[in-house]
């Protein structure tokens, strides 16, 4: 198949899949993964995935970690430290115990049992923000709620990119100059924070009030974004570490600056054309078969899904209760807590592709990302749903 052939192919299915799938309740992500499913070789075998679809797909992965980044408040932050420190200890630390114990209980060495637990602890913004949202109508202490759980979210996924940088270093080149690696990623960290938007606002301030051509913003964050990626890349922290970075980065600047159309064009270039071929491309990479070849596959699987679910509702829910939230609204936010998505699937394709996790729990995860997206919206707005009175 022609490489134009293929594109068109693929943007077909990706105009088709997700409009008759959107129709049952299923949300875009899902429909995406489940297209590639049915679509690629371990499916009906219609498209076999080349090296020009893995390599869009490779930047889709980018762009989904940096319109994730984009979308962090720094406001959030403010006023909730030590609500944010409570629910990010308890929300993060038990799914990191439990991600751990499930993958030595089932035969992981103890990098991979750590890797599994990083991904236990992330939390997908894209999903939280959208259902706190539509449910702004049940008062100010919705508003509340989701200051604290974006921010202690945010906390936790940067915090399980760099479990996830830490890991990646160790499998390539042993535990040895570990802490260095820290050190020098702890400084990448900073200095991505500090200097990008010190940048990102003299670059807008100098071009206020001049014809300056969309394009222009538009060159000047993709360089940012592919420059920090390439930066990071080079100090040996992941790609998609270096990708979220910026877009936290750069999304003050574009909130000081007023760049929304800016930030509304580049969030449409990502997810009509980049991310939806990266999450085509995992699904086509997804073999369910895995599942039914052994039975302690499939015991995985469920394991893993409900190790995941009942860990962060449950870890959601005693911080609440610890803040002193009425049981029912501790529960609906720790329910708020178990999408899987951006981080999540990121993680799990560099664990496949560096060969830490197995096919297994590769399948798992991406069954658990289809799973959480599509519960978690639902259970949570019908718990924190005000009570009809009787």
């Amino acid at each position: 198949m022609s490489t134009l052939l293929l594109f068109t192919v693929v943007m077909f299915v990706l105009l088709l899949f997700p409009r008759l799938l959107n129709r049952l309740g299923i949300p875009n992500v899902t429909a995406e993964i489940a297209a590639g499913i049915l679509v690629g070789p371990y499916g009906f075998g219609l498209i076999e995935p080349n090296s020009a679809l893995k390599a869009i797909a490779q930047l889709g992965l980018v762009f989904l970690m940096f319109l994730a980044g984009m979308e962090m408040d720094p406001q959030v932050f403010r006023g909730n430290r030590n609500r944010t420190a409570l629910l990010t200890c308890c929300n993060g630390g038990i799914p990191f115990l439990g991600g751990l114990l499930v993958g030595r209980f089932f035969g992981l060495g103890w990098l991979e049992a750590v890797l599994l637990g990083s991904i236990f602890t992330s939390s997908s913004v894209g999903i939280i923000i959208p259902v706190f949202r539509e449910m702004r109508g049940f008062g100010e202490r919705i508003q509340r709620m989701s200051d604290l759980v974006v921010s202690s979210v945010v906390i936790m996924d940067i915090l399980s990119l760099l479990v996830l940088s830490v890991v990646v270093r160790i499998r390539a080149g042993g535990a040895g100059g570990i802490w260095l690696f820290i050190l020098s990623a702890v400084v990448f960290l900073a200095a991505v924070l500090y200097l990008v938007p010190k940048i990102g606002h003299r670059f807008f301030r100098l071009d206020h009030g001049t014809l300056v051509h969309f394009e222009t913003e538009v060159r000047f964050i993709l360089f940012v974004l592919l420059f920090v990626t390439l930066l990071a890349e080079v100090l040996h922290v992941h790609a998609i570490v270096g990708a979220f970075l910026a877009g936290v980065a750069l999304s003050e600047t574009f909130d000081v600056h007023a760049c929304k159309d800016c930030e509304e064009k580049l969030t449409t270039l990502g997810y009509s054309f980049f991310i939806p071929i990266f999450f085509l491309v995992m699904g086509m990479e997804t073999n369910l078969g895995v599942l039914f070849q052994a039975r302690e596959n499939l015991i995985i699987t469920v394991t893993v899904v409900l190790g995941l679910i009942c860990t962060k509702a449950g870890s959601g829910a005693l911080a609440g209760t610890l803040l002193g939230m009425p049981f029912r609204e501790s529960l609906g936010m720790g329910f708020a807590t178990i999408p899987q998505l951006s981080a999540t699937l990121a993680a799990a394709a560099v664990g496949r592709e560096l060969g830490l996790l197995t096919e297994a729990f590769f399948v798992a995860i991406v069954v658990l990302s289809i799973v959480t997206t599509m519960i978690s919206p639902v259970v949570t707005r019908r718990l924190l749903a005000p009570r009809r009175p009787t």
